[in-house]
């Protein structure tokens, strides 16, 4: 899972797609229809993130509901998204260059009468294998065939000289005909995929297909939005009392709220609740994640999101409910000196953790770099040969900078440089010890590694020896 994980972060900032940081305020409702026009699939989301599976998709025959499925279908337009539903109704699919958890990083989903059937990866599926070749699930030639300069909204303007079959393939790169999916993928290999049988047929090129393709159009989803409503789960208002939640939560264990923007945050030992969940429009709240500290009664935490009812009249009229899931603030000790012995003691366990991790070889099943070189050989064994090939054809060690926040940033939280370890030790020893700076030392060092150099561990200690 880790190598999944480090993947994923790092093509973020590889690709144009930055998917996985995305959050919008406008939450969309899509429906499409099948090839013959008889059935549809319309598709509602709950969550503000994308993308993501809490929502619910409902199947229909004319206007009459035929089964649900406990989860949504995201199709943004500013990302490579198709959804589609079989003539007789009984299966879905959908295909996504983006990917994510809840579907087990899988580019290809196919459910059959409701019930998940089939996945594929983009490997799997296409004739792309991402990890020796740059390649997507859909063919994407946007940047060598459209004019932006002359483009407007609604509106593409080709480049002089583009050939109407980049053209077609510019917007017709996924097609149903008759469930039968036609995905034209990177390297322009067209997999053909049974709705029937559940089932992929064949992949060929897309020259051979082309005469047959260039005679269909596919349907754009029709699509509506709704506002996401923002608000913190403490400011919920019950009904009943016209309280906040937060008092109500107060009240019932005997400590006092604080707000994540007061110095008492600070000065106090805090207790946090993880709470994430589903508000309807009736104003019940269905519990999705929960989880309390031993010092607050995590019963009583339930009970009281259960039995209440919430003011919702907040929610969008186009959703039956939403998810909500930043419980910011904490509970304290309302007695001060109480809380802030707490504080020094909870300080004291961190401190002797702190002490505990710089001793170990691995923290959280992963292993932790003795020295630079180290690092070198550690980064090599993780990416993937793709990634290695993409940094070492980079120009010079200031492209490097576009993995700051991707490859950079799981160095930082995965190698201690935060929270302590071993190798945090190593550079603290010869003057590092700001984990910003010191991941850009390791990441500025495999970039030269890979060009060769393969003493740049050597070079750092003789440069930087130990301080004294």
């Amino acid at each position: 899972m880790m190598k999944i994980t480090l993947t994923l972060t790092f093509f973020l900032l590889l690709s144009i797609s930055a998917f996985t940081q995305f959050s919008t305020s406008r939450i969309p409702i899509t429906e499409v229809f099948s090839a013959n026009g008889k059935f549809s699939v319309k598709s509602f989301s709950y969550d503000d993130e994308f993308p993501t599976t809490r929502g619910k998709s409902i199947v229909y025959k004319g206007d009459k509901v035929i089964y649900e499925i406990n989860r949504s279908f995201d199709v943004y337009t500013f990302e490579r998204y198709f959804l589609t539903i079989s003539n007789d109704g009984s299966t879905i699919a959908y295909l996504a260059n983006a990917t994510y958890k809840d579907d087990g990083f899988k580019n290809v989903i196919i459910y059959k009468n409701g019930k998940r059937a089939q996945t594929y990866t983009t490997k799997e599926f296409s004739s792309c294998n991402a990890d020796v070749e740059k390649c997507k699930l859909f063919y994407d030639n946007s940047a060598i065939v459209v004019d932006n300069q002359k483009s407007k909204p609604g509106l593409i303007v080709f480049k002089e000289g583009t050939t109407e079959e980049e053209k077609f393939l510019n917007e017709q790169y996924v097609l149903n005909d008759n469930d039968i999916i036609y995905c034209v993928d990177t390297k322009k290999v067209v997999t053909l995929y049974d709705l029937k049988k559940c089932e992929i047929i064949k992949k060929v090129s897309f020259e051979s297909v082309y005469q047959k393709l260039k005679k269909l159009k596919r349907k754009p989803p029709k699509t509506d939005f709704y506002e996401y409503a923002y608000k913190y789960i403490p400011d919920f208002v019950i009904k009943g009392t016209q309280k906040q939640l937060a008092a109500e939560i107060a009240e019932s264990t005997g400590l006092k709220y604080v707000n994540i923007n007061t110095p008492d945050f600070l000065n106090y030992k805090i207790y946090r609740i993880t709470l994430a969940g589903y508000l309807t429009k009736n104003g019940n709240f269905e519990i999705d994640t929960l989880s309390c500290p031993k010092e607050i009664d995590e019963n009583k935490i339930r009970k009281i999101m259960t039995a209440n009812i919430f003011d919702a009249s907040f929610l969008s009229p186009k959703t039956e409910k939403q998810y909500f899931k930043y419980f910011l603030g904490g509970f304290r000790n309302p007695i001060d000196s109480l809380a802030k012995q707490e504080l020094l003691v909870e300080k004291e366990v961190q401190k002797k953790e702190r002490i505990r991790r710089l001793t170990l070889d691995s923290i959280n099943h992963i292993y932790i770099p003795v020295n630079l070189n180290d690092c070198f050989l550690q980064l090599d064994k993780i990416l993937k040969p793709i990634d290695k090939e993409t940094i070492k054809n980079y120009k010079s060690r200031g492209d490097m900078l576009g993995l700051h926040h991707g490859l950079g940033m799981w160095i930082r939280n995965n190698w201690g440089l935060w929270g302590g370890s071993r190798l945090q030790v190593y550079f603290a020893q010869r003057g590092f010890s700001e984990p910003d700076g010191v991941s850009a030392i390791i990441l500025d060092g495999y970039y030269e590694w890979l060009k060769g150099e393969t003493d740049g561990g050597a070079k750092f200690e003789h440069k930087y020896p130990v301080k004294n």
